[in-house]
C-alpha cells in the first residue's frame, strides 16, 4: 500500500506508511517496481536500437539502388514503347480454324 491509504496494521488503523513506526515493525520495501522499470527501459532501448539498425539498412539499400539505377526506373526497365505483341489467350476455346 502507498502513502495516504488507510490500513489496519497490528490492530491500529492509520496511514500505511506510518503505522509500522508506531508498532516497532520493520518493513522491507519491495524493489519490484524499479526492477520492472529497468527491464522496461532495457526493452525500450533494445527496440530503439533495432529500429535504428533497420532504418540504416533501408537507407543503405536506397542509396545502392539509386547508384545502380543509372537514371532508369527498375519497374520500367525493359519495356518497349509502342504496340505490344499479342499474347495467346489460354482460355480461348474456339477451334484452331476460327482463330486468327
Amino acid at each position: 500500500m502507498g502513502f495516504g491509504v488507510v490500513a489496519a496494521c497490528g490492530g491500529a488503523v492509520g496511514y500505511a506508511g506510518f503505522s509500522h513506526f508506531l508498532h516497532g515493525e520493520t518493513v522491507i520495501a519491495k524493489s519490484r517496481p524499479s526492477v520492472q522499470k529497468r527491464l522496461h527501459e532495457a526493452n525500450k532501448l533494445e527496440k530503439k536500437q533495432i529500429k535504428e539498425a533497420r532504418k540504416a539498412r533501408r537507407q543503405a539499400e536506397l542509396a545502392e539502388r539509386r547508384a545502380n539505377a543509372d537514371g532508369v526506373d527498375p519497374d520500367l526497365a525493359g519495356i518497349v514503347a509502342g504496340p505490344q505483341p499479342v499474347v495467346e489467350d489460354p482460355l480461348d476455346r474456339r477451334p484452331e480454324s476460327e482463330r486468327e
